[in-house]
C-alpha cells in the first residue's frame, strides 16, 4: 500500500466521523424546531382565549377620572389571568379561581388580546374546588378555547402555561408563554388535612391530592391561566396560590381539567351552586390493613340503609377503583355530585351495593346567582346539610331541609325555617328536586308533613 493510499483512507477515518456528528446535529436542530414549531402553534390557537382580569376591592363608579378599571394605563388593587370557556346569551364566560374574585362586592374589568375588553360579574364561584365563572357585561366577540383530555395527563408531559403575571397584560391583554414539563399527579395543596368527610377543616379537593405540579414557575397574576397540551388545548388551570401560601416555590400548581373538574364547571356556567355528594361516614381506627377504608355509618344516610344498618363496614372500592387511605375515598366521593349513584364494595358483601349521594355541607363560601325558585317563600335542601350543621345529634333525617325564608311569606309565618320536610300532599319528598317537582304543582292549600309528625298548611 503506498503512502498516498495510507494517506487517503486516514482522511476518510476523519471525514466520516466529522460527516456524522455535523449529521447528527442537523437531525437534533429540526427536532428542536419542531417542537418549537408545535408550542408556536399551540399558543397561537389559545392565546385569544386567555384573559387578565383586573380586580377593585372597590365599586369604581365610571365616570370617577383616572380611576377606571377599563383604561389601561389604571394599575388595579388585584389581579389574575382566565380563559373563555363560552358564552351566555352572547356574553363571554370566562373561568377563573375563586381566590381571584372572592370579596365582598369587588368590581371586574376583562381585557382579552386585541384590545377587547369588558367589565364582568360573577356568575358562580366555588371556594371548595377553587374556581370561579365570571359573565361578560358587554356582548364581545370571544373565542372559547377548545378542552383537551384532563384525564390523561402523564407525568414528564410537556405543557404550556398562558397567563399575565404581574398583570403584565393589564394593558394589551397578551398573555405571557412559559413551558415545561408535568413534574407530578395529584400533589396536595399546603394547610390542615380532613378527617372525617364532612369536617370543615377539608378547605378544598385540592388538599385531597388534586393538583398537577409544573416545573414552570407560576408568579402572582398567573391563578386562572390556561394550562395547555402541545395541541393548544385545556389540560389544567394555573394557580400560583399553592406556592403563595407556604409550598414549593420552584415550580407551580394546576387544577387539571380532568372529567370531574369539568362538571364543576358546568355548574358554575350554569350559575349555580356547586352540590357535593356525601356519602354519610366517619372514619375509624383501621383494623383491614391494605383492604380499604374502615369506616363509621352514619345512622339515616344512604349507605346506612344499604348495610342493614351496620355501624361499622369497610370499603375496598368505589366505582370499581380500589382504595389504599381515607384521601381515596374522600376523593371518590367529594368529587361526584350530589344525587349522583356510586358503586361501593364492602369487605364481606357478595356483590357491590349502589348508593345515592346526598349533599356536602360547604366548607366554605360560595355565590351562585342562579337559585332554584321559592315555593310558597322557601328554598329547601337535602337532610343531610341539617345534620351536618348539627354535629351534636349526627344523624341524617327524611326529608328536605328549609334553609332560606323569604320575608313576609307563608313560610315565614309558618315558622318553617331550619324545619324538616318529610312529604307534601302525602307524598314523601327525599330529595330538593322531588320538592320543587311535588311542591311546585299545588296551586291551592298545600299539606306539609314535618319529621317530628306535625303538619302545616300553606295557602
Amino acid at each position: 500500500m503506498t503512502w498516498a493510499t495510507r494517506s487517503s483512507i486516514l482522511g476518510l477515518w476523519v471525514f466520516f466521523p466529522a460527516m456524522s456528528a455535523l449529521a447528527q446535529e442537523k437531525s437534533s436542530l429540526k427536532d428542536a424546531l419542531a417542537i418549537q414549531e408545535m408550542i408556536q402553534e399551540a399558543i397561537k390557537k389559545a392565546e385569544s382565549s386567555v384573559a387578565c382580569i383586573l380586580v377593585s376591592r372597590e365599586r369604581i363608579p365610571r365616570d370617577r377620572i383616572g380611576a377606571k378599571l377599563e383604561d389601561p394605563d389604571h394599575i388595579p388593587d388585584l389581579y389574575g389571568s382566565g380563559v373563555v370557556i363560552g358564552t351566555r346569551e352572547g356574553r363571554g364566560l370566562i373561568l377563573t379561581n375563586f381566590h381571584v374574585v372572592q370579596g365582598e362586592n369587588p368590581q371586574f374589568y376583562v381585557r382579552l388580546p386585541g384590545g377587547k375588553g369588558s367589565y364582568a360579574e360573577r356568575l358562580a364561584a366555588d371556594y371548595r374546588s377553587d374556581l370561579a365563572v365570571l359573565e361578560l357585561a358587554d356582548p364581545i366577540a370571544v373565542q372559547a378555547i377548545k378542552m383537551g383530555n384532563g384525564d390523561g395527563v402523564q407525568k414528564g408531559q410537556f405543557v404550556i402555561s398562558l397567563a399575565n403575571p404581574f398583570a403584565a397584560g393589564f394593558h394589551d391583554g397578551s398573555p405571557s408563554a412559559s413551558w415545561g414539563i408535568v413534574s407530578n399527579l395529584r400533589r396536595r395543596a399546603p394547610g390542615k388535612q380532613p378527617t372525617r368527610e364532612g369536617d370543615r377543616a377539608k378547605t378544598t379537593i385540592h388538599h385531597l391530592g388534586t393538583l398537577l405540579q409544573i416545573d414552570a414557575r407560576l408568579n402572582l397574576g398567573c391563578s386562572g391561566g390556561a394550562l395547555l397540551d402541545l395541541k393548544g388545548e385545556l389540560i389544567g388551570l394555573t394557580s400560583s396560590q399553592a406556592a403563595i401560601s407556604g409550598g414549593e416555590t420552584p415550580g407551580g400548581y394546576a387544577v387539571p381539567m380532568n372529567s370531574r373538574v369539568q362538571k364543576i364547571v358546568e355548574q358554575l356556567r350554569e350559575g349555580k351552586e356547586v352540590s357535593y355528594g356525601f356519602l354519610g361516614v366517619q372514619f375509624v381506627p383501621d383494623n383491614w390493613p391494605g383492604q380499604g377504608v374502615a369506616v363509621r355509618v352514619i345512622p339515616g344516610s344512604p349507605i346506612y340503609r344499604k348495610v342493614s344498618n351496620n355501624d361499622r363496614v369497610v370499603i375496598r372500592a368505589v366505582d370499581e377503583i380500589p382504595l389504599k387511605d381515607s384521601d381515596d375515598l374522600l376523593y371518590a366521593i367529594g368529587t361526584k355530585m350530589a344525587g349522583s349513584n356510586v358503586k361501593l364494595e364492602i369487605v364481606g358483601m357478595r356483590e357491590p351495593i349502589t348508593v345515592t349521594l346526598q349533599k356536602l355541607l360547604a366548607p366554605g363560601p360560595f355565590f351562585a346567582s342562579n337559585k332554584p325558585p321559592a315555593v310558597r317563600g322557601m328554598r329547601v335542601d337535602y337532610g343531610s346539610i341539617f345534620a351536618q350543621r348539627n354535629l351534636s345529634s349526627f344523624e341524617i333525617p327524611p326529608g328536605v331541609f328549609v334553609t332560606e325564608i323569604e320575608p313576609g311569606s307563608s313560610a315565614e309565618k309558618a315558622k318553617l325555617k331550619d324545619a324538616i320536610i318529610t312529604h307534601v300532599n302525602d307524598q314523601p319528598v327525599n330529595t330538593p328536586a322531588e320538592f320543587y317537582r311535588i311542591a311546585g304543582q299545588k296551586l291551592g292549600s298545600l299539606k306539609l308533613r314535618l319529621y317530628h309528625g306535625d303538619e302545616v298548611r300553606l295557602d
